[in-house]
């Protein structure tokens, strides 16, 4: 009998205007899998975390947000 992983619980709390944000919380906020933010980082398709210390990565909360908000506006831009 294999043994089965509990999911993860999705971060509820609202997610920072301003500050910093761990990467779980990123994941959560824009709809997407743990593995799917690691891989867009790697491709460079989202503004970069930083180190806050040693093997310790947050985002700019604030730059996310602005990142999704130009997504949009590019979506809303496009005339069918």
């Amino acid at each position: 009998m294999t043994k089965q992983k509990n999911p993860r619980m999705k971060n509820t709390s609202p997610y920072p205007e301003i500050g910093n944000a761990r990467k779980r919380h990123t994941a959560d906020f824009l709809g997407i899998s743990d593995s799917t933010l690691h891989r867009w980082i790697k491709d460079k398709k989202i503004p970069q975390p930083f180190e806050l210390e040693d093997g310790f990565f947050v985002f700019d909360a604030a730059e996310i947000r602005q990142w999704v908000e130009n997504k949009k506006s590019r979506r809303e831009s496009i005339v069918i």
